[in-house]
């Protein structure tokens, strides 16, 4: 193992293994853990020390809990460094010795006592190129398959008579699934197709007593294991929906091709330029080996014990290509097996079907020790063993592997001894998944948390719900520093309004030290923080600048204010306004959550509420203590919530208000006229629409219930006008195809007059817009024309043979534009409107 992350071990205690984007983050959930567990006695698998305050599930990341558990004493004792770099060797060292069991048990069942074969079997698994690849990306989730190979060992024993084997199959599937959910899912796969495989090809009775007997034990401690996991995140996906499979279209990107097993990886340091000039497939994670392929070609001749491996080898590497198959780049179209599990839930997270890598290999390793076998019974077929031993050795090399450097600026560690819970403002800022960046990422921002313990706004994650990248996205100051970082301009009049914001932006979320990283952040990021941040400079070196925000008095909390976003999470609708232009927005869920800069001390909070009927009952919990509770009104009232000093704390302030929820479409205390059409809507309706650079999405909600597909282009919903049935729905790519306008207008002329119609434009419009289709628009009451104005969002609500100008009507490039009637929820239900609050 330290041969084959050379130089990693001259360099162990300074350098972590990666090319220094995925690996520092990472590593921070190394720490993570530990200071989750040890500091702050909270649930690791979730945090809001990063992408602060709306957080995320680390369930839905690739965190590898057990390692972060296991890390703690070299935490401890050593660094996090030397943590991460022990795991590496363990992940390597313990799952070439695993797959050492598994082969040699597989051997021993035909009779066969070949411990070098089983040992070559278990160094192919621990340093194939496939295996060593994720090193070099520093991928640790995926290098941490060392439990797969004990848990097939057992799996494959599920006929003993010992009920220990189900047991031992339950526990490293449990070990697997607290490393990567992923692999856990594999070693499914694997069971289902090792006895259905066996069935198939030897007759075997599965439902023997003892078979009977050990699977249910393993389904058990399984069942045990996984559940907190699938808890925590079925609890998320009821939250946020079913966003797992975002991201869907990189799967193409990430498939094997026919020739990917067969061209050495393009980090082998003799043959990865020449392999690149002969396919830009994926060969990193795929490459076999022509020694192991020989070797395995001849283990597949032995009649008894081959053939299971064989089926299961050819069944991973189906899986490989993807849903269908590709061939030099081309998508022929053919269905693959892959397809087969987009449909099962949790399953078809993966989105990275090159990711059965791993138990093909695993697959593999016994019809290689089978091929070993064969060559080792004359002097001239060891001789061809011995040379191709040579050639594996030679074909499967990926040195050196690449380091970077961890080393952390002392700064950090000088913030990180100044006492309090406030945040750090990293520039760049960005938010990263694996299929999506927001800004500009410095990629070692997590890790510096590791040093200074301070919470960020930005982080890096896999798979993340878009709230909680839209809630950043509709921030002032944020969006401003978003826009300039992906190269837009801010210009005069945002730039005095984002002075103006700044304050409560900056007391929200007690930003006190500005970072910026000169080697990534633009000149124009860098000058906009300096022309509307109040900062003082007190570090400077050849990399970074550091600031201290200059003290101010913090400003009242104004939920009429651009600013008011800040406050809400996910559980609240968008503003609505009365004509003086105060707001209130309904909550949406029964528990919803507000987020409130207060300072430490005795103080009472007066809100105005109003609920959705007579006597609701409302309880109030601040900061996890039951505070107060009362019965709302119909009708808009004050109430007082007292905060005592031994709730409060540095930080946000959470606030909770709990209920209950009635549908959106039983209760009508909202303005339903709609614009100047003179209409009245029988139906709450929402219409969201954001443009590329403000989030590329769009809903519309009719009666509590969305009714288009979140996708490119405008979508047009007609209502009648007095049940509020949807009659129909039309979508139409004005980017993509010249003839959507045409076929716009005439859906639109089809419509009978005094039809309601909602609609929204997403992602870009513009480019394919003709006259026909702005006409027809008009014949709406809207009066807005988008052909000329690139990436724009549009939402509008009107009436067919309405006046142009008399719809409903929001047009922007920065924010999502939202129109509404009734109330302005994404939601099927609300619980109670919130329209004020005050301290004293």
């Amino acid at each position: 193992s330290l041969v084959f992350t050379l130089p990693l071990v001259f360099h162990f205690a300074t350098h972590g293994i990666g090319h220094g984007v995925d690996d520092p983050a990472q590593t921070w959930s190394l720490w993570w853990m530990r200071y989750a567990l040890l500091n702050l006695g909270t649930n690791p698998l979730e945090t809001n020390y990063v992408f602060y305050p709306v957080g995320i599930n680390l369930v839905a990341y690739t965190p590898t809990f057990l390692n972060g558990v296991i890390s703690i004493p070299l935490q401890l004792f050593f660094s996090i460094i030397v943590a991460q770099n022990c795991l590496v060797l363990f992940a390597l060292v313990i799952g070439g010795y695993g797959t050492y069991l598994l082969v040699h048990e597989i051997l021993a069942r035909q009779g066969i006592h070949a411990d070098f074969a089983a040992a070559l079997a278990g160094a192919f698994y621990a340093f194939g190129a496939w295996h060593i690849n994720y090193v070099v990306a520093g991928h640790f989730m995926l290098l941490h398959n060392e439990w797969l190979p004990f848990g097939a060992l057992y799996l494959i024993r599920l006929n003993r008579a010992s009920w220990k084997n189900g047991a031992l199959a339950g526990l490293f599937f449990g070990l697997t699934v607290w490393t990567e959910l992923t692999l856990g899912m594999f070693l499914g796969i694997f069971a289902v197709l090792y006895w259905l495989a066996l069935a198939l090809t030897q007759r075997t009775q599965l439902l023997t007593r003892q078979f009977v007997q050990n699977g249910s034990t393993f389904l058990l401690i399984a069942s045990i294991s996984l559940s907190p996991l699938v808890l925590n995140l079925w609890q998320d996906l009821q939250r946020y929906g079913y966003y797992l499979t975002a991201g869907v279209g990189r799967l193409y990107i990430f498939s094997a091709e026919p020739i990917s097993f067969f061209v050495p990886s393009a980090q082998h340091p003799v043959l990865g330029t020449w392999a690149q000039t002969i396919t830009n497939a994926n060969t990193s994670y795929a490459f076999i080996g022509y020694a192991v392929l020989i070797l395995a070609l001849l283990g597949a001749t032995f009649q008894q014990g081959a053939r299971v491996w064989v089926m299961l080898a050819i069944v991973f590497a189906l899986l490989m290509f993807g849903p269908t198959l590709i061939i030099n780049e081309i998508n022929t179209q053919i269905p693959m097996p892959f397809a087969l599990l987009r449909a099962i839930p949790l399953v078809n997270a993966n989105r990275y079907p090159v990711r059965f890598n791993v138990m093909l290999m695993l697959s593999l390793t016994p019809l290689l020790a089978l091929g070993v076998v064969r060559l080792w019974t004359t002097t001239r077929r060891k001789f061809a063993l011995g040379a191709l031993t040579v050639l594996f050795a030679f074909e499967q090399l990926v040195i050196p592997i690449p380091l970077v450097d961890l080393g952390v600026p002392k700064i950090f560690e000088t913030l990180g001894n100044e006492p309090g819970d406030f945040a750090i403002l990293h520039l760049p800022l960005g938010w990263r998944s694996s299929v999506m960046v927001e800004g500009k990422q410095d990629d070692k921002t997590p890790f510096y948390q590791t040093v200074h313990h301070k919470r960020i706004l930005g982080g890096i994650t896999s798979r993340i719900p878009s709230f909680k990248v839209q809630y950043f996205r509709e921030l002032p100051v944020i969006n401003s520093i978003i826009a300039l970082e992906n190269g837009r301009e801010v210009d005069a009049a945002r730039l005095e309004a984002d002075r103006q914001a700044a304050p409560s932006i900056l007391h929200f979320f007690d930003i006190r030290y500005v970072e910026v990283n000169h080697a990534l952040t633009e000149s124009k990021v860098s000058e906009y923080a300096r022309a509307v941040l109040p900062l003082t400079e007190i570090y400077r070196d050849e990399t970074r600048t550091v600031y201290r925000v200059t003290p101010f008095t913090p400003p009242a909390i104004d939920l009429n204010a651009e600013t008011a976003r800040l406050y809400f999470d996910d559980r609240w609708g968008r503003p609505q306004y009365y004509h003086d232009g105060t707001t209130y927005r309904w909550a949406t869920r029964a528990n919803a959550l507000m987020w409130l800069p207060l300072e430490p001390k005795n103080q009472t909070l007066i809100v105005r509420l109003r609920g959705t009927r007579a006597q609701q009952p409302l309880s109030v919990r601040v900061n996890g203590h039951a505070i107060a509770s009362f019965h709302l009104s119909e009708e808009w009232e004050e109430y007082a919530i007292p905060l005592p000093r031994a709730v409060l704390h540095d930080g946000l302030t959470e606030i909770i208000f709990a209920t209950t929820t009635q549908p959106v479409n039983t209760t009508r205390q909202d303005d339903y006229h709609i614009g100047e059409t003179g209409v009245i809507s029988p139906v709450d309706i929402c219409a969201i629409g954001a443009g590329y650079n403000a989030g590329r999405f769009g809903e519309i909600w009719v009666a509590g219930k969305n009714v288009i597909p979140n996708q490119r282009g405008y979508h047009l919903v007609a209502i009648n006008p007095r049940s509020g049935a949807v009659e129909s729905i039309g979508r139409f790519d004005t980017f993509a195809d010249p003839n959507e306008s045409a076929r716009m207008a005439e859906w639109i002329m089809a419509i009978p007059n005094g039809t309601i119609v909602a609609g929204v434009a997403i992602d870009e419009v513009s480019k394919h817009l003709q006259v026909e289709a702005v006409m027809a628009l008009h014949s709406l009451g809207v009066a807005s024309d988008l052909r000329f104005q690139f990436r724009m969002g549009h939402a509008f609500i009107g009436v067919k043979g309405a006046l142009e100008g008399q719809a409903l009507e929001q047009v922007d490039g920065r924010l999502p534009t939202n129109v509404y009637v009734g109330k302005n929820v994404a939601s099927r239900e609300v619980a109670f409107a919130l329209g004020g609050l005050g301290l004293r």
